[in-house]
């Protein structure tokens, strides 16, 4: 499929979708409710982190649509409590830079994958843009050293339908959001 095709046939899809938000035909109400814009993006994107007080971290992030929620590479995890809340202190090594998060513990999930044992993963909440759309997300805390890409983005973080996924490109969208603190 040439690119000029797949435009074509990317406006065609938004188009559907977007006749089928405003009749009711395959959407639930909350969606009839929401405006949404449809972003295509890569299955590689570049991702930005916005950080107070410093200068944001630039991230590379692997699209998942068969991962149900957004992982990050994250070392030296600490569960502590604070005020009676549960928090987690984690360090992201990104691109030679090193910077220690202080997240709440949002919830703690069991992970089984094939040939390993359950392993038990902390979630916390960052906030994330890619291709223009961001959102504070719930992103779970894994060593992914041995991974290509530190970041990746599960269903989670794309539903409600706002980022879709081209497979046959990388890094369609730029990591700049306006809304973004």
């Amino acid at each position: 499929m040439t690119k000029r095709t797949f435009r074509r046939f990317a406006q065609a899809i938004k188009l559907l979708v977007a006749c089928a938000a405003t009749t009711g035909i395959f959407v639930s109400a909350p969606a009839l409710a929401a405006t949404r814009t449809i972003t295509i993006v890569g299955y590689l994107e570049n991702a930005i982190i916005p950080l107070r007080g410093i200068p944001d971290l630039s991230i590379k992030a692997k699209m998942d649509s068969g991962a149900y929620m957004t992982s990050i590479h994250a070392v030296d995890i600490k569960r502590y409590t604070r005020n009676g809340r549960k928090w987690v202190s984690f360090l992201v090594k990104v691109s030679g830079r090193k910077i220690r998060f202080r997240r709440r513990l949002v919830q703690t999930i069991n992970i089984q994958r094939a040939g390993v044992s359950l392993v038990e993963r902390p979630v916390v909440r960052i906030g994330i843009c890619i291709a223009g759309y961001y959102r504070l997300a719930k992103v779970n805390l894994t060593d992914r050293s041995r991974m290509n890409f530190p970041l990746l983005v599960g269903r989670l973080f794309m539903a409600p339908g706002r980022l879709v996924i081209d497979s046959a490109n990388t890094y369609q969208g730029t990591p700049v959001c306006s809304g973004a603190p």
